[in-house]
């Protein structure tokens, strides 16, 4: 990684490991790279154990006359979300 970023991100010495100024400055965009892999990890995992997917309703559609909001739709979202 050093050789990318075109400098030591670390000194070592016999009293331990310090970063440097660079070290300081990619730190953050390291933080979030490991926090973006972890959470790619993590999502493969649940789409290989079947819990994350794509569901497509075709059922009926009942509007609410008062909400116009799709009345099963809604029954069928709360019930999949007492799976997630």
């Amino acid at each position: 990684m050093e050789q990318e970023v075109g400098g030591a991100l670390l000194a070592r010495s016999h009293q331990g490991v310090k970063l440097t100024a660079l070290g300081v400055s990619f730190l953050p965009y390291a933080r979030r790279a490991l926090a973006a892999m972890l959470e790619g990890v993590a999502a493969a995992q649940e789409a290989q154990r079947g819990l994350r997917g794509r569901v497509t309703y075709n059922g009926p559609r009942n509007l609410d006359s008062q909400t116009g909001k799709n009345k099963v739709l809604t029954s069928h979202a709360q019930t999949l979300q007492c799976y997630i």
